[in-house]
């Protein structure tokens, strides 16, 4: 018989995402502070990333919720993890009205406040995913520099994090090729950290619970639009958060979605009469 516990020699994730369940004598989502002292749950992107930085308007053309937008039956009928994209760029409208997609149409409106909680009792949301957020690398974008910045869903703007074509960094820390030619790399960060004090020792499933229906919403946003996407974790997510500024505890790169345009094939066109 060993005398070790095999199940405390694996990796503190694996321990983590298991004690944490939501079992009866396990430990519940009790914040490590009083809620009243909870921040909103983006704000420990602005005490990474100030406010302060340069940023850049993204509005959308129009309503972005009405504007050229799949039926709701088609959006789903038509999803798909499609890992090869058109040489054509994005334009600054389609990630403008991407990216608002992606978070509901209250976010907008000056007087809705996020919850802080959202994870904490039974009250009905929006599905807002504030504690993770969105980190654009735009490669191929008419209208838009190529660069790393973080969408504000609030103010509908990007705040520029490293101006520079992140082109030769992803080449070397992402294994799969194909997503290289993806006009935009969408990175999901979220804090551990913040999830810890806002849930107790619940808060890493939360953080997980959070990046995955993020990714699920983009998913429904690129069908919804017509665009490929996929997510993927193919990258080196330690060099990812160097370069980026952040220790991963902090701030943390989770995973990666790629949109662009379809690669039309020949026999669709055919079929179309195009």
């Amino acid at each position: 018989m060993p005398t070790q516990n095999l199940f405390l020699e694996t990796s503190p994730a694996l321990y983590l995402y298991e004690w944490t369940k939501n079992f009866p004598a396990g430990p519940q989502a009790e914040p490590r502070i009083n809620p009243t002292e909870l921040g909103a749950p983006s704000a420990w992107v602005d005490q990474l990333f100030p406010p302060s930085l340069p940023h850049e308007p993204l509005t959308p053309d129009g309503d972005p919720f009405t504007t050229s937008l799949r039926s709701s039956l088609d959006t789903l009928s038509f999803r798909r993890s499609v890992r090869n994209y058109a040489d054509t760029p994005l334009t600054r409208a389609e990630l403008a009205q991407f990216l608002a997609l992606c978070y509901p149409s209250q976010v907008a409106d000056p007087g809705y406040q996020p919850d802080p909680l959202p994870h904490q009792g039974l009250k009905p949301t929006p599905g807002h995913i504030t504690g993770c957020r969105l980190f654009p690398l735009v490669l191929n974008v008419e209208g838009l520099a190529s660069g790393v910045y973080y969408y504000d869903e609030r103010q509908r703007h990007l705040r520029h994090i490293r101006v520079e074509d992140p082109m030769p960094f992803v080449q070397e820390h992402f294994f799969q090729a194909e997503f290289l030619a993806a006009p935009v790399m969408l990175l999901t960060l979220g804090s551990v950290s913040d999830y810890l004090l806002r849930y107790g020792d619940r808060g890493y499933r939360y953080m997980l619970f959070d990046v995955g229906l993020l990714l699920q919403r983009m998913y429904l946003v690129t069908s919804c639009l017509d665009l490929s996407g996929c997510t993927t974790g193919s990258l080196v997510q330690g060099a990812f958060e160097q370069w980026l500024g952040v220790d991963g505890f902090q701030g943390s790169v989770l995973k990666a979605f790629a949109i662009g345009h379809k690669i039309v094939d020949e026999d669709e066109e055919m079929k179309n009469g195009s």
